[in-house]
């Protein structure tokens, strides 16, 4: 299922205090959304896990490192990303609200399975 897809069918529960973090490969998935779910729900997002490939379609954790970066596509810290950050946290993984800044955080993201910054990316290299 596509994000628009997706969009589509949770679009009559989504409501004034909804939000909406796209999770999935790529990074225009909330640019994608925007036009099916309208700009105030939607936030962007990246989630980093230690995981390997055992099938296709089929992916399997093997550590413990898990995070997920989330913030609004205005660049500000919020009230809502804020509590999504304590839900992380009360789950047993970081949740981190940094500036958000569209596709540039797909860039910023590319890590290798301890969390660091893999080499080639434009983040490792020093490009933005």
């Amino acid at each position: 299922m596509g994000v628009e897809t997706a969009g589509e069918h949770i679009r009559p529960i989504v409501g004034p205090q909804t939000a909406v973090v796209p999770l999935q490969n790529g990074i225009d998935a909330a640019d994608r959304l925007i036009p099916i779910l309208g700009p105030e729900p939607v936030m962007g997002g990246s989630a980093f896990v230690t995981g390997m490939i055992v099938a296709p379609g089929v992916i399997r954790q093997i550590g413990t490192y898990q995070q997920m970066t989330f913030g609004e596509l205005d660049g500000n810290a919020s009230p809502r990303g804020e509590r999504l950050r304590n839900l992380c946290a009360a789950a047993g993984f970081e949740g981190s609200q940094p500036r958000y800044q569209g596709a540039a955080m797909g860039r910023v993201a590319a890590r290798d399975d301890c969390g660091r910054r893999r080499r080639g990316c434009p983040a490792a290299d020093g490009q933005r």
